[in-house]
This record gives C-alpha cells, structure tokens and sequence, in this order.
C-alpha cells in the first residue's frame, strides 16, 4: 500500500514538472513575440502631458454629407461631338470609355485651336474683302495684294513725311505713270475754276433737293433698323429652335435653303416645317429616327405582354402593330409622330 502512495506521488510530482516545463516555454515563446513587434513597430511620438495641453476652443467641423471614405463619384457620362454626322453620333455608346476620352480630348484641343486662330482668319477674311474689289489692279501691275498695297502704303508715306525733293519726284512718278493732264492740273492749282451759278431758282432747287434726299436718308436708316432688329428675332428663333431638336444642326442649312425658297414664292413658313422639309431630304437620319421607332415599339409591345401575363414575340409584335412604310413619305410622316 505504501508503495502504491510512493508511486502517486512520484507521478504526481512528475506530472508537476512536466506542465512547469510547458508553462515556462509558453512563456519565453510569448516574450519573445513581444519583442519582435517592438521591435518593428517605431516609437510612439511624445505627447504633451494633459497638465501643459491649452484647453482647445474650437469643435470639430462636422463632415455633414461628405460621401464615405473609399467611395467616388461616377464621372458623368460624355456627348458625342455636335460636328459629328447623325449616323457617327448613334454610334457613340458602342465605343469604349477610353476611347470616348482620347476622342473627346482631340476635339477640345481642336476646339481650343481653332479659338486661339479665330482673330488671325478673321483678320484674313475681311482682308480678302477689302481687296477683292481690286485685283484687277493688282493683276494689271503684276503684284499681288500684299504688294500692290505696300507699295500705295509707301507712296503715301512719301508724300506726308519725305523732303520737298521726294515728294516732287513722287508726285512726278504718279503724273506719268497715270496720265494725269497738266493743263486741268494747273487750272486747279491757280484756282481757274468755272463758279457756280448765282441764280435764286437754282439754289432754291438744290435746298429742295437736299431736304428730299435727307428724308430718303432717314426713311432708308429707319427700314434698315428694323430690317435688321427682324432678323435679329429670327436669327435667336432659329438657334433656340436648332438647341432644341436633336438634328437641328445637321439639317441647319437646308431649313436655310427652304426658307430662301420660300421668301422667293412668297410662302410663309415656320421652323416646324422647315425642319420637317429638310429632314425628307436626308434619309441617313430618318433610318435612325425610325430604327428607334422600331425599338421603342418593340419595348412597348414586349411591356403590354409581360403585363399582361403573356409572351409575345418582338418581330411579330411590331408587324402585327406597325406596318413599315412603303414611301419615303410615309416614313416621315411615321417618323415625324413619334419624335
């Protein structure tokens, strides 16, 4: 019995040993781990005690309704470009977003380009212009524009800043040059001028006609006013109506066209129908107005279906609906009621 108790204590004391020994290398492993994360992470930045801390007077802004943190805005969607035809801006939701990107930078510094040349075509163009009137005389001396008007330019210069001795020769060169007569020179020159008549009659005529000629005068500025405030309205009509339908721009110069011919007829017509004119004229954009017809049919007819708790195929449901035209005038007359 006594050797029994002897072996339960051994065992006991063994079992004792045996968990002290795990216990200490639990131990150690934890320590160890300790001091590889000090070791890692740097040392924490002194803080000022709360004693010394000034006591702080402002509250913290609240962030009101700032979006959540990792989250962003969806970039809005980009146009096609208004230069493109119909049928290109149809086809713009197929092409990827990066490619829309490169597009759209292109024509902005397209766009930005031809701003920044905007005064130097302008300058170009009413220099053209001026000049057209003459290029008789540039042709008949072998010059061109430029030239024929540095020249003049140079003549003049001459005449109002050289000596007396080059103005002289100047005035020689042009006498010769142009076939001037001396004689009807010198008379101007001496003031060997035929007067004017004395007679009471004719210079009460010549106040008439000055008072029918100012009254034209103000009778011509008075129409041209209102001639131009007219157009001024029709103008704004025309570029609110354009803003306002989606081919406005493609189809601006026919209504353009069928508005000049209408003036000519003495017709009356209002911008609805210029548009519908010109738009009969372009097939390309009224393949896309009915293919969206179509389409916007085909929903339609697919919608009253499941609505309706049945099934109806969408090629059959548009001929059964709308039967397609057969003439151009029907199709825009489709068209036309559905835009």
């Amino acid at each position: 019995m006594m050797s029994e108790i002897a072996a339960e204590v051994v065992d006991d004391e063994e079992g004792e040993e045996s968990g002290n020994e795990m216990e200490d290398a639990l131990s150690a492993a934890f320590d160890e781990s300790e001091a590889a994360e000090a070791a890692a992470s740097p040392a924490p930045e002194a803080k000022p005690s709360v004693e010394s801390a000034p006591e702080s007077t402002t509250t913290t802004p609240s962030t009101g309704d700032a979006p959540p943190e990792g989250t962003t805005e969806e970039p809005a969607a980009l146009t096609a470009p208004a230069s493109w035809s119909p049928e290109a801006r149809e086809a713009w939701k197929s092409i990827p977003p990066e490619v829309q990107k490169h597009i759209d930078k292109r024509e902005a510094e397209i766009r930005t380009a031809l701003n920044d040349t905007g005064t130097a075509r302008q300058h170009q163009t009413e220099f053209q212009r001026l000049t057209q009137p003459y290029q008789q005389l540039f042709q008949a001396q072998g010059v061109d524009a430029m030239t024929g008007i540095n020249a003049v330019l140079g003549t003049a210069a001459v005449l109002q800043g050289g000596t007396v001795q080059q103005k002289a020769e100047t005035v020689a060169t042009l006498i010769e040059d142009y076939g001037i007569d001396i004689s009807a020179l010198d008379d101007l020159l001496v003031g060997n001028i035929q007067p004017q008549s004395n007679d009471p009659e004719v210079a009460q005529l010549r106040e008439q006609l000055a008072q029918q000629q100012q009254w034209i005068n103000n009778q011509q500025q008075q129409y041209q006013a209102q001639t131009n405030a007219e157009q001024q309205r029709l103008n704004n009509d025309a570029e609110q109506f354009i803003k306002t339908h989606e081919f406005g721009e493609d189809v601006r110069r026919d209504m353009a066209r069928f508005f000049d011919v209408a003036v000519q007829q003495g017709e009356t017509l209002t911008m609805d129908e210029a548009y519908r004119r010109a738009l009969s004229t372009r097939p390309d954009i009224l393949k896309i107005i009915q293919n969206r017809n179509n389409s916007r049919r085909n929903q339609d007819a697919v919608g009253s279906a499941q609505a309706a708790g049945r099934s109806v195929p969408q090629n059959s449901s548009v001929a059964a609906q709308a039967p397609a035209p057969t003439s151009m005038r029907g199709a825009l007359e489709q068209a036309w009621e559905d835009v």
